[in-house]
């Protein structure tokens, strides 16, 4: 279970590591994570594999790629597919998903930014990495859309609840 958090985790935040990500099962059967070579004990050396988790599309990126997404469990006459109190949940955890995506990529906007001003930063002595650069713009583009999205969820949910799911 906590090898499955510390992935979970990884895979989140693998968009704001630049760096190549190792990974190792020690005795105990537990899986490990670095970004840092050094951190890897002597005795696992020999079984470390380099880690490149897979790309997370984010909803925004899928919208923009295959045109607008369609509500989840609702149809254009605003009538309900399937079960109602599943389609809820759904719904509810594809907004919980989505506030972590916007909160992450804030995050990520915030630091950025807090490396670029000269009053935050007046040596400029903190390091702005590529790919964070790439992230920055990426994410500063994406943004709009992403909330824009969450509202019409919120909104679709609002309506599934009032409607006591139809």
């Amino acid at each position: 279970m906590v090898t499955v958090a510390v992935l979970s985790t990884l895979l989140f935040f693998a968009p704001y590591s630049g760096a190549q990500l190792y990974r190792w099962v020690d005795q105990n059967g537990v899986t490990h994570f670095t970004d840092n070579p050094q951190n890897i004990p002597k005795q696992f050396e020999s079984n470390v594999e380099e880690f490149t988790p897979p790309h997370i599309t984010t909803y925004a990126e899928e919208k923009r790629t295959e045109g607008r997404a369609p509500s989840p469990s609702w149809d254009d006459t605003g009538g309900e597919i399937g079960d109602s109190a599943g389609s809820i949940e759904e719904l509810k955890e594809s907004i919980n998903t989505l506030k972590s995506q916007i909160k992450a990529k804030k995050d990520l906007v915030e630091y950025v930014d807090d490396r670029r001003n000269l009053a935050k930063n007046p040596l400029r002595n903190r390091i702005i990495t590529e790919n964070e650069l790439e992230l920055y713009d990426r994410y500063v583009s994406e943004l709009p859309d992403d909330e824009r999205e969450l509202e019409e969820l919120e909104e679709t949910l609002r309506a599934m609840e009032e409607g006591g799911g139809r």
